[in-house]
């Protein structure tokens, strides 16, 4: 196994603190120096970070730093990059003063299990018949994930591959299963560790850092994952597209204590003297065999609609 500390491409090197520990979201570091960036924004350079700058397809953490006291100073981590930029807030800061680091905790949740549904599906592939396709990018921020794939799929199979998706997507996060980072490992240890090769942009001469979702081979990711796979809830997958030999598969994850289906319902058997104004905003919780509907937004528009919002029943409970 490679002993390097987990380098950013920076000088001095800043030690990637969440490369050994992904649910750590606090830690303190030391300011090895600071400068004007060339579009006005103050730098801090670090020794070491809990924070995940932009990339490998997953945005920069957000958080906080302040002084270890919490007296002197706070400022707001606005964007993290492989040199650790921050847009500052305070005065003047001397090297060497140590600072404490929080993150963001919503905002890392969220990347993270937008990063390893990711990498879920990229597990699919093979169980519905897509294992010629390669994984080439993934993006994994809010506003649109997706993963792309050189190869293509028919276009007569595309609707029956996004079902059979979504389908075994779900279906493995229902067993569950650890994710654990593995460490850094040379090139040739870690196309071992992920089953005997690497995707072609790992560079031949890096030390891939290997994360493990349950008991499938590794694969070379720089992220933060969730702790299991059971965490990822529910996964969407709304589309799959091919175009010029690059297939598009997009995802969507349903948020955590939301509802994980939609759909409208006209007759519930709700009282109409409950219903006697045009626009009724409201809810209304039914019991249905182990689920609870929680019946919002009624509306009465010549005919009558509800939106019926489906809620496990220890949600309701929470």
């Amino acid at each position: 196994m490679n002993n390097d500390p987990h380098q950013t491409p920076s000088t001095p090197t800043t030690i990637l603190k969440y490369y050994d520990d992904m649910f750590n979201l606090k830690s303190t570091a030391s300011l090895v120096s600071s400068f004007l960036s060339d579009d006005g924004r103050h730098v801090l350079v670090l020794d070491s970070t809990v924070f995940h700058p932009q990339g490998g397809g997953q945005p920069a953490d957000g958080g906080y730093i302040t002084d270890v006291d919490c007296s002197r100073f706070k400022f707001v981590v606005q964007d993290v990059r492989s040199k650790n930029v921050f847009e500052r807030h305070v005065e003047e800061l001397e090297e060497g003063l140590q600072v404490l680091l929080s993150v963001d905790e919503s905002k890392r949740k969220l990347n993270s299990r937008l990063h390893s549904a990711g990498h879920l599906l990229d597990l699919c592939l093979e169980k519905v018949g897509l294992s010629h396709l390669d994984p080439s990018k993934g993006y994994h921020f809010p506003d649109g994930p997706y993963v792309e794939y050189k190869g293509s799929v028919p276009q007569a199979e595309l609707q029956s591959k996004q079902k059979e998706l979504e389908f075994e997507a779900n279906n493995l996060i229902s067993k569950g299963g650890k994710v654990v980072s593995v460490g850094v490992y040379s090139y040739e240890e870690a196309s071992e560790l992920c089953g005997g090769g690497l995707p072609d942009y790992i560079p031949k001469e890096s030390t891939p850092r290997v994360v493990k979702l349950g008991d499938f081979p590794g694969c070379p990711c720089g992220g933060t994952h969730v702790s299991d796979i059971s965490d990822l809830v529910n996964i969407k997958v709304t589309q799959v597209r091919t175009k010029k030999g690059i297939t598009k598969v997009l995802k969507f994850l349903t948020k955590i204590g939301e509802p994980k289906f939609l759909a409208f319902f006209v007759d519930l058997g709700v009282e109409s003297t409950r219903i006697n104004t045009r626009s009724f905003n409201g809810s209304l919780d039914r019991v249905v065999g182990n689920l609870t509907l929680t019946i919002k937004n009624f509306v009465v528009n010549g005919a009558l609609s509800f939106d019926i919002r489906y809620f496990p029943p220890q949600t309701i409970a929470s």
